[in-house]
């Protein structure tokens, strides 16, 4: 199973101060929750850091925060200094309802009826991550599936990434295999 893992965004941001500028936090949480909504992770809030120099090659963390209280950090760097400065975001997230879609229908098949599935909302891609989404049948079975990223496969260069980010196209795909551990 193949699914979008990572966008990159490039994009504007900072405001002008003499000969230098500090990057934008509010544009630069924007960037990342359009990023994170382009791979459907239900954002609650996104936090970066005031005061950002915006001086090229300078880096930066961001926290982003699903409705269900899981966070991670992507990271930016400011890689243009003309004009406003051109901030790069790196989110790796996982399409976690793309999972949810593939684990509905591999779970439909094994028993025979509708089925919900529900996964953390932020989930970073990265090879051996584990995380646990809960299963619920219409009958009132209920399982947890133990998703686990075994491949995350493309060029993880920042040349290429920057270039994918001004095409608008991802660069990555990870393969998710799951397990499912009965619960009652």
């Amino acid at each position: 199973m193949l699914v979008t893992a990572l966008l990159t965004v490039t994009v504007l941001s900072g405001c002008a101060e003499s000969a230098s500028f500090t990057v934008d936090r509010v544009k630069a949480e924007a960037v990342v929750a359009r990023a994170a909504r382009q791979v459907d992770v239900r954002a609650r809030a996104v936090r970066c850091p005031d005061d950002v120099e915006g001086r090229k090659g300078v880096t930066f963390t961001c926290t982003i925060t699903g409705r269900d209280g899981t966070s991670a950090r992507v990271s930016g760097e400011v890689t243009d200094e003309k004009d406003n400065g051109t901030i790069f975001v790196n989110a790796p997230l996982v399409n976690v309802s793309q999972v949810e879609g593939d684990m509905v229908a591999f779970l439909r098949k094994q028993v025979g009826s509708s089925v919900k599935v529900r996964c953390p909302e932020v989930v970073l891609a990265r090879k051996g991550k584990q995380f646990i989404c809960g299963a619920t049948a219409t009958r009132g079975r209920t399982a947890d599936v133990r998703a686990t990223i075994d491949k995350v496969s493309g060029d993880d260069s920042t040349a290429a990434a920057k270039a994918a980010a001004r095409r608008g196209t991802p660069i990555f795909d990870i393969g998710v295999d799951f397990k499912v551990i009965p619960t009652g």
